[in-house]
């Protein structure tokens, strides 16, 4: 019944009944963060992996030319990227120097 009084003539707004709220809003905030934290650590991580590419099984038989041209095309990738290094290098600055230190 005096809660009613209160609330109706506008009394119930008191200084120390907001600095309570307040508090209480505060105080149940870092409870809700703290148990987000403690269920974050219990919880399992779950990885993605890249997918496995599977490479058929070649025929051991290959015939010397096919498989001369496969590792000739091989080399001229590999010496095509080590190029690309050395002139991004070149571009860059780095010299033999820094790059054994």
């Amino acid at each position: 019944m005096i809660r009613i009084l209160y609330n109706y003539f506008g009394l119930d707004s008191c200084k120390s009944c907001e600095t309570l709220r307040n508090q209480l809003e505060i105080a149940n905030f870092e409870k809700k963060e703290l148990m987000g934290t403690i269920l974050g650590l219990v919880k399992p991580e779950v990885i993605q992996s890249a997918p496995v590419i599977i490479e058929p099984v070649k025929n051991k038989s290959i015939p010397w030319h096919v498989r001369q041209r496969a590792l000739e095309e091989e080399d001229r990738v590999k010496a095509k990227i080590e190029r690309r290094i050395k002139e991004a290098e070149k571009e860059l600055g780095i010299t033999e120097e820094v790059k054994n230190a």
